[in-house]
């Protein structure tokens, strides 16, 4: 059975313009990528690896990796198989469906076969789970930021300030599947000492743990939001 896939404006603008890149084209990038080792890479190294292929168009190699690693995310969440996200794709890219002219859909129809031999290269796909898993997890961090703060204290009349008290709020941003959070917390500057040793103290970690697992494992280890 053809799985319903319901596409919104900007997976729609994005397919449109990979038909517009053509088999061609496309033939191009699933070369260049094939290139590379089978490890599972940074999205900004197949980026550049893409965007090569397409003569420097950053534009479309940003769009081409993120319509590949969105497939393979749907493939993984829905656990399809890739006949069925290639077909339920073709099916809600019918012009009665996605609203596109028979030419468009036609480019399309061309340029999928190699689409999805860029899609499914072990390098893509390993690079595409491991992306995943980066990220996994029931809270994001979004941002945080440390608001510093100046507390007068007055005298009985309220008429002099006779000292004061600097203080520090930690302010959390994170994410979650009912959508963005925000938690403050009071911090002093023992605590703040800490937060940077316990900071510095992970940094080392990822880097030994990454070094002893390439060097003496022999497993490719990436590190999210590394460069």
């Amino acid at each position: 059975m053809t799985p319903q896939i319901r596409l919104q404006k900007q997976h729609l603008a994005d397919l449109q313009a990979i038909g517009e890149i053509g088999q061609e084209g496309l033939r191009k990038v699933v070369a260049e990528a094939a290139k590379l080792p089978v490890a599972p890479v940074h999205p900004k190294q197949l980026q550049e690896v893409i965007a090569k292929a397409l003569v420097g168009d950053e534009a479309k190699a940003d769009m081409l990796l993120r319509q590949v690693l969105s497939l393979h995310g749907m493939l993984r969440q829905l656990d399809l198989s890739a006949d069925e996200v290639f077909s339920g794709l073709s099916s809600g890219l019918r012009p009665e469906e996605s609203g596109w002219s028979n030419e468009e859909f036609e480019n399309w129809k061309s340029a999928s076969g190699s689409f999805r031999q860029l899609f499914e290269l072990p390098i893509v796909r390993l690079s595409a789970k491991a992306l995943d898993l980066s990220y996994e997890h029931s809270h994001l961090l979004q941002r945080a930021r440390i608001i510093t703060d100046v507390r007068p204290i007055f005298d009985h009349d309220a008429t002099r300030i006779e000292a004061s008290v600097i203080s520090h709020k930690l302010m959390v941003r994170y994410d979650d599947v009912e959508g963005e959070h925000v938690l403050s917390l009071s911090v002093d500057e023992r605590d703040v000492k800490e937060l940077i040793k316990q900071c510095e103290r992970a940094l080392r970690k990822a880097q030994t743990a990454k070094a002893q697992l390439e060097d003496k494992a022999g497993v490719k280890t990436l590190v999210p939001g590394k460069d």
